[in-house]
């Protein structure tokens, strides 16, 4: 608090007075008192007095201690300068309402007497009109110290007012928040402008919240205190809240980003000390973000397992909880672990379920007791359903996302296999090539090619990519695999539920799960694909699965393909090895020729100058004519 301790009036005090030297001018004051030092007795003006006796509602004499509260400086130090001739300058407090004063004190007739002139800092219509308001309100100087406040502060803190006075009012804050507001105040008296400020009362948010509507005055301001209420609160939460599901709007192409956003705007929004968000699958939750937490939290809490009752609780929970004071509620054992270990006073938690399945879990909370009103918390599950279809809506977009890449790459992969394959000549080598695709596709790593015995004429076969010879096991029982070639093809089952056959054929300490592929066209069994991985696969995309059924299907044509090129090179052969027998080497693809000739050897044989040969085409597509003179040859 600014003063002077001794000497002469300090200009600012206000007061018309110059001491010294023997000479005394008239000074302007208020109130006027005397003061004995050594009986401590008081004696007022009549106006000083009859506010006194009013405020203290009696009449008599009046002692110093029952009409101030405090002095500044202190008693001893204004005795002494009083009794050394000097004159004091300083504030003082009357009491029971506090009353800020400056003063001047000068040595009276008697040197045990004391005369002062008093200046009140607040009108006196001011301070009745403030001392009857329900809400608390302070009077603060430009440093941000205690003036004066009203009786409904001193109730509210349940304090006496003289343990508020010259002390700075933001000892009655959050910590978090001292340093903000010393500064806001500063720029309240720069400005001289009024401010509403969201206040957390207590140094550790014991108090909950309040609004200060604060006020600059010339050489102090006041602060005026309410509770925010519910429609306020609520039309404020509701705006923001509009805003910050808009604002997730953005981040629909990831979901973590879009979780994080979520949280920090929860807690901006509703003013919490800290949060995190959790990822949950099954009874397991993965910690993805956190604020206002410390490491030794997150080392403890980022990964947790929840035990059969309370997952259950938590996925038929369809509503945000909001437990207002943790002390006294019944919580699961982890997350009582939880608010002990974060000193969490009230804890707001929003399951995020869609279609009955958890995807995540929101939390904030409050080193205070905050209380909701009823529509904050249908306000929060709202909240919580938006925010869920929000990170579903995001999964799937993500999804859709990485199967177009996915889909885009395969095809890409196919297209370059084609050209290469257009370069291959060599069935097997082709083969090979369609297998090593499938393989991609599929995220496999070991892929075998099995085909029924009566198609290994010319194809080294099984034929198998990404094993060594020694790793695996020629099928024995081939009875069984062709039984396996006509069944429907599974894809991505486990190692051990793998049919008997196969199990024998691959290796168990290589597979943790397989493709069983048939290979058929037109209805018959050409051959088997088993494609093989390490890991568990994935839940596999519609597209993935349609382009290996497509490779799949052409891999089958080529087999069928190749087996009638072998049939007809088979063929072939014996009409040629027939021909060369019966003397017409080389004419298997000439047959008009062959049938000139025979006809002409029937008509010399028969004695016939002319005639003419009728052949079939094939079943249903007509007749085709051969003569000794076509142009005489009518069809």
């Amino acid at each position: 608090m600014p003063h002077s301790p001794t000497g002469t009036c300090d200009p600012a005090l206000g007061f018309d007075e110059e001491i010294g030297m023997g000479r005394q001018k008239k000074i302007s004051y208020a109130f006027r008192a005397r003061l004995d030092l050594r009986s401590d007795r008081f004696l007022p003006d009549e106006r000083l007095a009859a506010i006194l006796e009013s405020w203290l509602e009696r009449r008599g004499r009046l002692r110093a201690t029952e009409c101030i509260t405090r002095i500044s400086p202190s008693w001893p130090a204004l005795k002494e300068a009083i009794q050394k001739g000097e004159h004091s300058t300083g504030y003082l407090w009357l009491t029971p309402q506090a009353l800020p004063c400056r003063f001047i004190a000068a040595p009276g007739r008697s040197s045990h007497i004391l005369q002062l002139y008093l200046d009140p800092l607040i009108p006196m219509e001011r301070l009745a009109q403030w001392e009857a308001m329900v809400e608390p309100l302070y009077v603060l100087d430009p440093e941000g110290r205690v003036l004066w406040l009203n009786a409904a502060a001193s109730s509210f803190w349940q304090t006496p007012r003289a343990g508020f006075l010259e002390r700075p009012l933001w000892e009655w804050i959050s910590l978090a928040q001292r340093g903000v507001m010393e500064e806001a105040w500063r720029r309240l008296f720069h400005e001289g402008l009024p401010a509403a400020w969201e206040i957390v009362l207590g140094p550790q948010g014991e108090r909950g919240q309040a609004r200060w509507l604060a006020t600059p005055g010339p050489s102090w301001g006041v602060i005026r205190q309410i509770a925010s209420s519910a429609e306020e609160r609520l039309q404020r939460e509701l705006s923001q809240t509009l805003g910050m599901l808009a604002e997730l709007g953005h981040h629909l192409h990831d979901p973590r980003a879009l979780i994080s956003s979520a949280l920090h705007l929860l807690i901006e929004v509703w003013k919490a000390d800290m949060g995190v968000a959790y990822q949950v699958q099954g009874q397991r939750m993965d910690l993805l973000i956190s604020f206002g937490l410390d490491e030794g939290f997150l080392a403890r809490f980022s990964h947790l397992e929840l035990d059969e009752p309370t997952y259950r609780a938590f996925q038929a929970h369809r509503y945000a909880w909001y437990i207002e004071d943790t002390r006294t509620a019944i919580l699961a054992p982890i997350t009582r672990e939880i608010v002990e270990w974060a000193g969490i006073r009230t804890l707001v938690v929003l399951p995020l379920i869609h279609h009955g399945t958890p995807v995540g879990l929101l939390a904030f909370g409050y080193r205070w007791p905050r209380p909701a009103f009823s529509m904050e918390r249908d306000l929060l599950t709202l909240i919580g359903n938006q925010i869920a279809l929000a990170l579903v809506t995001a999964e799937r977009l993500r999804s859709a996302l990485a199967e177009l890449n996915r889909h885009q790459q395969a095809i890409a992969q196919i297209g370059e296999a084609g050209r290469e394959a257009a370069q291959i000549t060599d069935v097997e080598e082709w083969l090979g090539l369609a297998l090593r695709i499938l393989l991609k596709l599929a995220r496999a790593e070991v892929g075998v090619l099995l085909l029924p015995e009566e198609a290994r004429s010319s194809l080294s076969m099984p034929l198998v990519v990404g094993l060594k010879p020694e790793e695996w096991t020629p099928p024995a029982d081939q009875r069984s695999l062709q039984v396996l070639m006509g069944m429907e093809g599974v894809q991505g089952i486990p190692w051990e539920r793998l049919p008997g056959p196969l199990k024998d054929l691959l290796p168990s300490s290589v597979f943790a799960s397989a493709d069983v592929i048939p290979l058929r066209f037109a209805g018959r069994p050409l051959g088997l694909a088993i494609l093989g991985r390490s890991r568990p696969i994935s839940e596999r995309t519609e597209v993935e699965a349609r382009l290996i059924e497509a490779l799949s299907g052409l891999l089958a044509s080529t087999l069928y393909i190749f087996r009638l090129l072998e049939h007809s090179q088979r063929m072939a052969r014996e009409l040629t090895a027939f021909h060369t027998m019966i003397g017409l080497p080389g004419l298997i693809p000439e047959v008009p020729r062959l049938a000139e000739e025979a006809l002409g050897r029937l008509l010399e044989s028969l004695g016939f100058e002319d005639g003419w040969l009728l052949l079939s085409e094939g079943e249903g597509k007509g007749w085709y004519v051969r003569g000794r003179d076509p142009e005489t040859v009518q069809t």
